[in-house]
């Protein structure tokens, strides 16, 4: 075992689709600790980003082809055996960069390595048969299982196109689904705190970062290719903030003032958070609050990092609340399904089940009922999520206005970049969309109190 020779890149990338798929952990956390922690060169740190995240992403369109070559049924093989039969096919039939031998053997030296001698054979004989085209490949058909056909070839949880299918029809469902499989370039804010949208162009062009200019807002830029930001001196240095266009609309539409008084409720990681600083001038007093102290470490290193003062953090569950403090504005950014983010997160497809959206609503009707008499009269209340289900958005918002008469929606439209139109912008609501907008998934309420 200590002769075999594995790929570093792939040795991170099977360890962290293990810990996802077999012990409930998330990539978005394992990955860039694990990063840290390994001596990497940049070109393996990319690759076991893209083997990380296209293996979860395409999982079970590739388990459906494992399915199809293999006489053992999967729930029967060893998980590691498994998951590097994921990452096999995936390099094989998703990855025209890497020669499908080279492939195929480095997946072997990994089974050799987590495996056993009868699993090497095993793997070995189903990769060279996709190799062959060994087999026809058979999805689900269209016209008979229209669920089915778009659930394996596009790689979501049937239960999700199910809902999605009944609410838009085939061809919005498919629109969606094919989004969320799209490499999307990642967004940053500019700190404009600290220099403006066209000083951060020259310095990212300098460290040779490829970017393009944001779609809705000037201080709103994507990076076309990202590798490791944190070593960038201009992210180090504070310049801009990792955040999806999306996310930005939130502190847009609250309209934050210089010298107010701003909670936000659900404030981890702080992005949206230092982007209510950064509209203020950093003038004024935000208060930051989550439950969880790792969280909160998070807030407290970016406003260190991009160099905002207004900010106090403190560990607090919001439906709690007893404290006499008012607020002129609140940001509710509730804990949601994530169905807005999966083509970001695609683990996230296989952890839900349609029972978050029974569980999911009580809690952040609950938080918006325990915020709601901090906000002084005439304030601002703002409700929002990476959510694409009416239950979290639109049904929340109508619960909570009838058990609170004294707060209204109020039109959202004067908040909205020039151009872009909603037929319930004026009722005082948005939904944006992967496959409309070409940001993450998000929803928007804005309220008063009367």
């Amino acid at each position: 075992m200590a002769n075999i020779k594995i790929s570093p890149a792939r040795q991170m990338a099977i360890t962290v689709l293990y810990q996802v798929n077999e012990k409930g952990g998330y990539a978005n956390l394992l990955l860039p600790k694990r990063l840290d922690k390994g001596k990497l060169s940049r070109r393996d740190r990319a690759l076991a980003t893209e083997l990380v995240y296209g293996t979860l992403r395409w999982q079970k369109k590739i388990d459906w082809i494992i399915k199809t070559y293999s006489k053992r049924p999967l729930e029967r093989l060893d998980p590691w055996v498994h998951n590097i039969l994921r990452l096999g096919v995936y390099q094989i039939l998703f990855l025209d960069r890497i020669p499908p031998r080279a492939a195929c053997y480095e997946t072997v030296q990994l089974v050799k390595h987590y495996g056993n001698k009868g699993s090497v054979a095993f793997v070995n004989g189903i990769l060279r048969s996709i190799l062959r085209r060994d087999k026809k490949l058979q999805f689900p058909n269209r016209e008979k299982e229209p669920a089915a056909h778009l659930s394996v070839l596009h790689s979501h949880p049937l239960w999700l196109v199910k809902r999605w299918l009944s609410r838009w029809g085939y061809s919005q469902t498919q629109a969606l689904l094919t989004a969320n499989n799209q490499h999307r370039p990642l967004g940053i804010r500019v700190n404009t705190l600290k220099n403006s949208p066209r000083e951060l162009m020259k310095h990212l062009e300098d460290e040779g970062l490829s970017f393009s200019p944001g779609r809705y807002f000037s201080d709103a830029l994507s990076l076309n290719r990202v590798p490791d930001l944190r070593e960038a001196n201009s992210f180090r240095s504070g310049l801009f903030q990792i955040q999806d266009e999306a996310s930005q609309f939130a502190a847009r539409v609250l309209d934050p003032r210089p010298g107010e008084k701003i909670l936000d409720a659900c404030a981890a990681p702080g992005g949206k958070t230092t982007h209510i600083a950064q509209l203020m001038k950093d003038s004024g007093r935000i208060l930051a609050t989550d439950t969880h102290s790792h969280k909160l470490a998070l807030i407290r290193d970016n406003c260190r990092r991009l160099g905002i003062k207004s900010v106090d953090v403190l560990k607090k569950d919001a439906r709690e609340w007893s404290s006499a403090d008012k607020f002129h504005r609140i940001l509710v950014d509730a804990p949601c399904s994530g169905t807005g983010v999966l083509g970001r997160r695609p683990d996230l497809r296989w952890k839900k089940s349609p029972d978050i959206f029974r569980q999911l609503p009580i809690l952040q009707r609950e938080i918006l009922q325990g915020v709601a008499p901090l906000l002084l009269p005439g304030g601002t209340l703002l409700y929002s999520t990476c959510s694409l289900e009416p239950e979290e958005n639109l049904e929340v918002i109508r619960s909570f206005l009838q058990t609170e008469p004294s707060f209204c929606l109020e039109d959202i439209s004067p908040y909205l970049p020039q151009g872009l139109e909603f037929t319930t912008a004026r009722e005082g609501y948005i939904q944006l969309y992967p496959h409309l907008h070409q940001v993450d998934g998000f929803f928007l309420a804005r309220m008063v109190r009367k």
